[in-house]
């Protein structure tokens, strides 16, 4: 009996243990799913970091219907990064664990990713399919008479969502009436739900779709009220979208100027949320409609980061129209033979296009009839469905009556004011519960937000001294340049750029590097970056530029092959070997320049450069990079050295893209190469330590009023 009993205090105890980890597992969880949501469109990798721990703490739960939910957000970070098949899987999981839980508003929401997933898959049968499912089950939940204003709020919002998805289905398959009808039906739900960024949605989506009808009045209406409901309610992601189809149509009140101005606000959006296809949107749209206008440093500019993108991150999609757009501006500027080329890769481009558009149309045929016979069976279906239920209400109601009237006449004789008392007391004593309960998470949760920020905070703090440790100390090269400056801003505590400096077998090397990202991703790439060219150099003895620059990149690539996912981070560089006693310095690139400032006087000796800029006293000489990072990259070439002979005074300057890329000004324009490069011939006579503290107040007094968008790492030395 003593045995039995001691077995059963374990059992209880060991119990109760596993009944409070469980509870805490489910806290852990919910704390991911925000943290997701906070990071999904502005930082990948956090992103994939929470997603996965939710997951894991969704499984330590045993809540069947928080591991459903984990999947549903593992689902959306895969949809995100297109890997379509991933998603699927992760939202059929979704499906199925809901439906053990009998959690009626997540198997909704299940049906709705599943639907979304099957429309980026194209496969629009399946999509509509669940699309309707999702419709019927919020119906289903809202024909309750039991539900709270939050479930009811969940159950309108998950309809006007599949209402909208089917709208794209019809519009996908060129069949706008079915389109406008559901967008129509998804706007008036939107309304009566009070969701102004809902309503927002609807009305762009009505608008793209009156573009597609080419009835350009009426879209451009649609478009700028939803416009205007994205800025009022402060829903800027949502304004791209909206702005390059609003600006890429033809036949409205727009101005050229207007265009310009709403696809640069659109870029300056998609560039802070991380949007690379947006970006490249913005791109090739300012290229395009800015045309004459734009000088040919602004026009190679701008195409020269949009194929950086594509290239980057695979947005081939884009490329028949960059380089249809590459070609007019190389003929623009007398490039005829390089106009040919971007001109016979766009048309080798449209005709795979134009074949692909032809095998879709005779697909679509097929798909346009299987969609229309599911959307009339699922009107059959629906009005059968509200005829049953209609036959259940008026029974309901005709039972209800009977039970009423003898309710009334028992009810208020016996019960009247005693049940009103004992109700309002009840009510009471569990409202009070209930925000007894509610304080107690929220001071909770607050707690676990607070350690979490200070060990973000702790974290950050350690990684800046990391940093600062592979940082050569500014004394070290004034040791070695006395007439010296060096100007470093890190957009946030910790920075992607850094500047390396070595002095090795009697030559000195100095580089200006600017690394994948900013803030903490970019700091780690730049620890890699930095630790590969000092082993290139002092334990390989790899001494020529252009080698270090190959090397570097085979040591890059080797560190991030070890991830089991593909890593595409890298840096680009300007890099310098001098020689100071004869006055040779050999530069290598990765799309970074160096640019040399020299007296008028040796003008003779100024060969060799790519672009020389004429200045009263001085001249500017440009010597580009190759055009490749040193990382992963879809052609991967051999880098190049360029041999400078250096004049006396000559000055060098080496940087990242942060100071030409910062937004500014009056009309918060980007600052550009071209203005940098006067400002530094301005200045030309100007000792070194002068010129940093006054570049250093052209660049503050540009941005001010707006955030700064990148690193900024700038080195000059004068020999």
């Amino acid at each position: 009996m003593i045995n039995y009993l001691i077995l059963l205090f374990v059992s209880l105890f060991c119990g109760s243990l596993a009944h409070a980890q469980a509870n805490k597992d489910s806290a852990e969880a919910y704390d991911y799913f925000a943290l997701f949501e906070e990071y999904e469109y502005t930082d990948t990798f956090k992103a994939r970091v929470y997603s996965d721990s939710a997951l894991y703490f969704a499984k330590r739960s045993n809540s069947l219907a928080i591991l459903a939910r984990a999947n549903q957000f593992k689902g959306w970070y895969y949809q995100d990064q297109s890997k379509f098949s991933n998603a699927k899987e992760c939202f059929s999981k979704s499906l199925a664990g809901f439906i053990k839980a009998k959690n009626k508003q997540g198997i909704a929401d299940a049906y709705g990713n599943l639907g979304n997933i099957c429309f980026d898959m194209k496969d629009y049968v399946q999509s509509l399919d669940y699309q309707l499912k999702s419709v019927r089950q919020n119906e289903e939940i809202l024909s309750s008479n039991e539900l709270s204003e939050d479930e009811r709020g969940r159950a309108q919002e998950g309809k006007t969502y599949a209402l909208s998805n089917i709208a794209s289905i019809f519009s996908a398959l060129d069949l706008y009436d079915k389109a406008l009808e559901y967008e129509q039906r998804s706007l008036e739900a939107e309304i009566v739900a009070g969701n102004k960024v809902g309503q927002g949605i609807s009305y762009s989506a009505i608008a793209t779709t009156y573009r597609d009808l080419n009835q350009a009045d009426s879209a451009e209406f649609y478009y700028r009220k939803a416009i205007k409901i994205f800025k009022e309610e402060g829903y800027e992601t949502f304004l791209p979208s909206s702005y390059y189809k609003y600006a890429s149509m033809k036949g409205t009140s727009l101005s050229k100027e207007e265009r310009g101005n709403m696809l640069q606000e659109a870029y300056e959006i998609d560039k802070r949320a991380g949007n690379r296809n947006g970006m490249v949107m913005g791109l090739l749209g300012l290229a395009d409609y800015q045309f004459n206008e734009l000088s040919r440093d602004s026009l190679t500019s701008l195409l020269d980061q949009a194929i950086e993108l594509i290239r980057t991150y695979d947005l081939a999609h884009h490329l028949e129209r960059f380089n249809k757009i590459s070609s007019k501006a190389s003929a623009r500027f007398g490039d005829y033979q390089e106009a040919y080329s971007y001109l016979q890769e766009y048309i080798r481009l449209r005709k795979i296009s134009d074949k692909q558009k032809k095998n879709r149309e005779i697909l679509t045929a097929e798909v346009k009839y299987e969609v229309q016979l599911k959307s009339h069976q699922d009107s059959l279906k629906l009005a059968e469905s509200y005829d049953l239920k209609r036959a259940k209400d008026q029974k309901k109601i005709a039972d209800q009556r009977s039970w009423i009237s003898l309710g009334i006449l028992g009810g208020i004789v016996l019960l009247g004011s005693l049940s009103f008392l004992v109700y309002a007391n009840r009510k009471k004593r569990r409202l009070n519960n209930f925000l007894s309960e509610k304080n107690t998470v929220i001071k909770n949760q607050k707690d676990i937000v607070d350690k979490k920020n200070k060990s973000i905070s702790s974290s950050i703090a350690y990684a800046q001294r990391l940093q600062s440790a592979i940082l050569p100390k500014r004394s070290e090269i004034e040791e070695h340049f006395s007439d010296s400056f060096l100007i470093f801003k890190p957009k946030d505590v910790v920075s992607g750029d850094f500047y390396w400096f070595e002095v090795y077998d009697g030559r000195i090397y100095i580089a200006a590097a600017d690394c994948t990202g900013h803030g903490v991703p970019g700091a780690m790439v730049s620890v890699v970056c930095s630790n590969a060219l000092s082993r290139v150099l002092k334990e390989f003895g790899v001494t020529e530029p252009r080698n270090i620059l190959r090397r570097t990149r085979d040591v890059v690539i080797e560190t991030f092959g070890r991830s089991k996912e593909q890593v595409e981070d890298g840096m680009d560089i300007s890099l310098c070997s001098i020689d100071q006693k004869t006055g040779k310095v050999v530069f290598a690139g990765a799309n970074n320049p160096l640019w040399v400032v020299r007296k008028n006087e040796y003008k003779s000796e100024s060969t060799g450069a790519d672009r020389i800029l004429e200045g009263e006293t001085h001249h500017l000489l440009e010597f580009k990079g190759d055009k490749q990072p040193v990382g992963p990259y879809p052609i991967m070439n051999e880098f190049t050295d360029r041999e400078i002979q250096l004049c006396q005074d000559d000055i060098l300057y080496l940087f990242s893209d942060g100071f030409s890329d910062q937004f500014g000004g009056e009309e918060g324009k980007k600052f550009m190469s071209a203005r940098l490069k006067k400002e530094l011939l301005k200045r030309s006579e100007v000792p070194l330590h002068q010129q940093e503290t006054q570049i250093d107040a052209i660049y503050e007094n540009w941005r001010i009023n707006h955030e700064q968008v990148d690193d900024v790492c700038m080195i000059a030395i004068k020999l």
